[in-house]
């Protein structure tokens, strides 16, 4: 998570003015794809970026933009459910406690 400023820059003035700065969420996801006789094992990034503090919107946007881009990493989607590993700029993802789930 980070603050960016936002610039504009009007005709009439020809230069830059900062009007604001605005909170951002960036995350990437990195997921291991084990290779076949023909093809080595993998490692495919998916990148999300959202606005404020929404570091699952983040994460979900970096799962989405992986699987969107399945045909050109020629790896076809599949149902396995693969363990991604996260880099959230806001936290760390921890599991809930045992007790969570039940």
């Amino acid at each position: 998570m980070g603050e960016v400023s936002v610039m504009v820059c009007p005709e009439e003035l020809g230069f830059e003015i900062d009007i604001g700065e605005i909170t951002l969420t960036e995350c990437q996801m990195i997921n291991q794809f084990a290779g076949s006789k023909t093809a080595p094992p993998q490692f495919t990034r998916g990148y999300g970026l959202s606005f404020g503090e929404a570091e699952r919107k983040a994460m979900a946007m970096a799962l989405v933009d992986r699987s969107l881009r399945a045909e050109e990493l020629a790896k076809p989607p599949t149902r396995r459910r693969s363990r991604p590993s996260s880099r959230c700029a806001t936290a760390t993802m921890s599991r809930p406690p045992a007790s969570f789930n039940t």
